[in-house]
C-alpha cells in the first residue's frame, strides 16, 4: 500500500512538473485567418499580452516596437533577433486594460495590435515577428506569429518604399508624444526699483492728503459744536426765584 501511495505521489509530481513548463514556455502568438492575404493588404492581428508577472518582459515604455515579416521557416540567430530576410512593414499598437473579442468574451490584460502591409513578396508561408527600435526585447509575452499565406493575387509595393513609411511614421508618432509636465501657476511677478519707488511716493502722497482730510473734517466739527453750546446758553430760561425784568422780587420771595 505505501508504494502505491509513493508511486501515486512521484507520477502527480512529474504531471505538475511538465504542466508547469509548459505554462512557463508558453505565450501570447499573433494568429491569421485562415485564407490567402494578397500583397498590398494591411493586416491587422490582435492578440492578449501581459508583461507584469515578469520584469524580464518588455513594456509599452520599451518601445515602439516595430513588425517583421519573414518566411516562415527562417530563424533568428538569437533571441530577440530577426533573421536575414526580415522585412520591415509595420509596428504595434498597445491598448491597456481588458477588451472585448470577436467571440464576445473578455480578454486581457491589454491587447496588442499588429498592425503590417504586404508588399511584392513570392507567395508562400510566412511570419511576423516583432521588437523595439533596437530589438533589445519584445513587447510581454508574445512569441511570434505564423501561419501567414500569402497568395498570388495583387501587387504589393516594394519591400523597401513600405520599410520607409513605416519608419517615417514611426517618427512622427514619436515627435507628436510629448512628456507631460504640470501646469504651474506662474509665479508673481517682482516689482523693480522704479516701480517700488513710485508705489511708495503714491501711497505718502495718499497718506497726507488723507491727513489733511481729516484736520478739515475735524475743524468743521469743533466749529459746529461751539455755536450750538452758545445757542443753548442763550435759550435757557430763568430761574424761577430769581428778579423780575423790573429787577424786582416775586412775591414768594419776600416770605
Amino acid at each position: 500500500m505505501r508504494r502505491r501511495f509513493l508511486g501515486l505521489f512521484a507520477v502527480m509530481a512529474m504531471v505538475m512538473a511538465l504542466a508547469g513548463g509548459t505554462a512557463s514556455a508558453g505565450g501570447a502568438v499573433w494568429r491569421f485567418e485562415d485564407r490567402y492575404h494578397e500583397r498590398g493588404e494591411v493586416v491587422a492581428t490582435s492578440t492578449a499580452v501581459a508583461w507584469s508577472h515578469n520584469e524580464a518582459l518588455g513594456t509599452p515604455e520599451d518601445g515602439p516596437y516595430l513588425v517583421y515579416l519573414a518566411r516562415a521557416s527562417a530563424e533568428p540567430e538569437s533571441w530577440p533577433g530577426l533573421p536575414d530576410d526580415a522585412l520591415l512593414v509595420g509596428y504595434v499598437e498597445v491598448d491597456l486594460g481588458r477588451f472585448e473579442g470577436e467571440d464576445g468574451r473578455m480578454y486581457g490584460p491589454h491587447r496588442a495590435t499588429a498592425v503590417f502591409e504586404i508588399p511584392d513578396v513570392a507567395p508562400g508561408q510566412y511570419q511576423i515577428l516583432h521588437c523595439n527600435v533596437p530589438c533589445s526585447t519584445t513587447l510581454g509575452d508574445i512569441i511570434g506569429g505564423w501561419d501567414l499565406k500569402v497568395g498570388t493575387a495583387g501587387t504589393g509595393r516594394d519591400a523597401e518604399d513600405v520599410a520607409v513609411d513605416v519608419r517615417a511614421g514611426i517618427r512622427l508618432q514619436s515627435a507628436s508624444v510629448q512628456p507631460s509636465t504640470p501646469q504651474l501657476d506662474p509665479a508673481p511677478e517682482r516689482l523693480g526699483p522704479e516701480a517700488l519707488a513710485t508705489l511708495l511716493f503714491v501711497v505718502a502722497v495718499l497718506g497726507l492728503l488723507m491727513a489733511g482730510l481729516f484736520q478739515s473734517v475735524q475743524s468743521a466739527l469743533g466749529f459746529d459744536l461751539g455755536l450750538s453750546e452758545s445757542a443753548d446758553q442763550f435759550s435757557r430760561p430763568a430761574p424761577a426765584n430769581g428778579p423780575g425784568e423790573d429787577g424786582s422780587r416775586s412775591p414768594t420771595s419776600l416770605h
